[in-house]
């Protein structure tokens, strides 16, 4: 019986007019602003072409086979960006990087220990991609932070997780309120079923959520590919070191605790902004039980955010480590670090593959949280 009011839960939500309408918009202004970061395209295919042509790792036989190359507008540049390559991860100490920490921001106490702690840790990986000579990966040259993985990880999965969350919140508001909306709320509990429904409407407005997230990215990555058509750079290094994050004004390399392709890299990705959704959705799922009424939920909603960033905002500028290191085990900070994802992160995260962790967190929370809705629902007067 249960499985059966699933499916008529998720019929309702997938009969709504608004849905294909909300996901249009989504997918147009994901292609916009993929074309809006659309620069070095031609060069980023003579790229792709020479790593299918000669290979991608550079070092001497790259550059002789670069050299013998026929002439082109953009051969010298190749050239010029990859004679001589070594490996930077061959002689490099984390330590720099708690060191750089430690002296931009005045760490002192628990945040620093906590960051020297976790730079140490990531001594190991960098050893492994430097014994895979990561950083030698062609990948797509000068072009390949600016823009392509700009492109892709900052704006569109950036950009794909929000929409996922967003509508992840809103089917859940509708699911759990539509009743009360409708009218049909006495009718509905009245029932064998009661309020125990609602069971059945938290399971189909989530898997709804993970099934329009999942579209949404699927169709947004096949947007980029047939704009950008990365061809062999979805196989490079996304370690190259032409790839790297910026603390304040230094270059860090992009130092992953695994060494990840482009593509494993952006599956990855996709799996726990997954996993985000599905966390927004619980949220948004207790706002609407707590509240009643879906329009309350959604501004409960919007002001745990606000709260969230507020936090994190607050305790920066105030030079307070330890709570701002506290606040990036809210939900709303784990989508906002996503364009660095499965690296240490910066001096926030205190543990290896912390998102991950905070994640798990937010997903227990969530489970205590719907657990102990769910059973105030279910003696609350709700009519």
């Amino acid at each position: 019986m249960r499985r059966k009011l699933i499916v008529w839960e998720l019929r309702k939500l997938c009969s709504l007019p608004m849905l294909p309408v909300f996901l249009i918009l989504c997918l147009a202004f994901n292609v916009l602003l993929i074309t809006g970061s659309r620069y070095g395209e031609d060069y980023v295919r003579y790229v792709e072409e020479v790593t299918e042509r000669i290979g991608g790792q550079m070092g001497a036989d790259f550059d002789a086979a670069l050299a013998d190359l026929p002439q082109s507008e953009y051969r010298e540049e190749l050239i010029s960006q990859t004679a001589g390559a070594t490996d930077i991860f061959e002689d490099y100490d984390a330590a720099q990087i708690s060191r750089l920490y430690l002296d931009i921001y005045h760490l002192s106490g628990i945040p620093a220990a906590a960051v020297e702690w976790k730079c140490q840790k990531l001594q190991g990986s960098i050893d492994i991609l430097a014994g895979q000579d990561a950083s030698l990966s062609l990948s797509a040259a000068g072009m390949t932070k600016r823009p392509l993985m700009d492109s892709l990880f900052k704006t569109a999965c950036h950009a794909v997780i929000l929409e996922g969350m967003l509508l992840a919140v809103l089917m859940a508001l509708y699911s759990c309120g539509c009743e009360k909306l409708s009218r049909t709320a006495f009718s509905v509990y009245s029932t064998r079923t009661g309020r125990k429904v609602q069971y059945a409407k938290a399971a189909a407005s989530a898997l709804a959520a993970l099934l329009t997230y999942l579209f949404l990215a699927s169709a947004t990555v096949a947007v980029f590919t047939l704009l950008w058509k990365p061809g062999a750079i979805w196989n490079a290094s996304i370690s190259s070191q032409f790839n790297y994050y910026v603390v304040v004004a230094y270059k860090l390399p992009f130092i992953t605790w695994l060494p990840f392709s482009v593509w494993g890299y952006l599956i990855a990705t996709l799996v726990l902004g997954a996993a985000v959704v599905l966390i927004f959705h619980g949220l948004g799922f207790v706002a609407g039980l707590l509240t009643g009424d879906a329009y309350k939920g959604f501004l409960a909603f919007l002001s745990f955010a606000v709260l969230n960033q507020a936090a994190m905002m607050f305790s920066e500028n105030a030079g307070l480590w330890l709570l701002y290191q506290s606040a990036q085990w809210l939900p709303f900070n784990l989508w906002w670090f996503q364009p660095i994802w499965f690296t240490e992160m910066g001096m926030g995260a205190v543990l290896p593959w912390q998102e991950c962790w905070t994640a798990v967190f937010c997903a227990l929370a969530m489970l205590v949280l719907c657990t102990l809705t769910g059973r105030h629902f279910q003696k609350k007067d709700v009519l």
